[in-house]
């Protein structure tokens, strides 16, 4: 349908002819898809009739209460586990249409994400649960993307990136050829000025922590600067302190 409203459809074609019935109501959550392609018959011309301006043309695709109970008198199953809907759907199910027919609390299964169920030939019942996440899909990899990259790219997305590469050589740190790369964190304008800053803020911690351990060093760095960064232009990017030995 949506391919045929923006004429992508290879073989239906929506003229100023015809008129497109949406004899459903926007799905919670899909109202931009929704009235954009009633907007776009509209633009071309095309005669639409929706509910809104014709109350009791929504039809439900789901089977109504009286149409599940119909089911269950008809198959009389040991056993009901409602899937579709929120838990408010399923809790109303049990009440308004199992409870009434006779089925108990433990002939109706209510699950929750996780539950483990066991069912044999004479038994249905919950046995213990999982722990579920989302998988994450990042291009080829599945379930690789955990919490500290997410967190990563949100201050990337918000704040840019600040990388401080420091140049250590035989004889210690020079200081003179310290480096900062920023991206997406400052206008160009005052980029310079916070620059310099950042440089003389490394410098005071390298030069009072010659003796301490990298990890710990690039840990003091970025906290340091993180906070008084955020202090200067109240801005939380992602620093990157970087050693390089030569």
């Amino acid at each position: 349908m949506m391919r045929a409203i923006y004429g992508e459809h290879r073989m239906i074609k929506i003229t100023d002819d015809d008129t497109v019935i949406f004899s459903a109501d926007a799905i919670p959550g899909n109202e931009l898809n929704y009235f954009g392609a009633i907007d776009e018959l509209a633009r071309n011309k095309v005669h639409v009739v929706y509910p809104d301006v014709l109350p009791g043309l929504h039809q439900s695709g789901h089977a109504s209460m009286t149409e599940q109970r119909e089911l269950l008198e008809l198959v009389r199953p040991k056993f009901i586990l409602p899937i579709g809907g929120a838990d408010r759907h399923r809790y109303k199910f049990f009440e308004s249409v199992a409870e009434p027919l006779g089925y108990s609390v433990h002939d109706v299964l209510l699950p929750s994400s996780g539950d483990i169920l066991e069912l044999t030939a004479t038994s249905a019942s919950t046995v213990g649960h999982v722990d579920l996440k989302p998988p994450i899909i990042d291009g080829l990899g599945i379930g690789d993307v955990g919490p500290m990259v997410l967190a990563d790219r949100i201050a990337l997305s918000k704040a840019g990136i600040v990388v401080v590469v420091l140049i250590r050589g035989q004889n210690g740190f020079d200081l003179r050829q310290t480096e900062v790369i920023s991206r997406g964190f400052i206008f160009v304008r005052d980029a310079q000025e916070v620059i310099e800053f950042i440089k003389q803020e490394v410098a005071d911690i390298v030069s009072r922590e010659k003796k301490t351990k990298d990890e710990a060093l690039r840990h003091m760095i970025e906290k340091r600067l993180a906070r008084k960064l955020y202090k200067i232009i109240k801005r939380e990017p992602l620093i990157v302190p970087v050693i390089l030995d030569v």
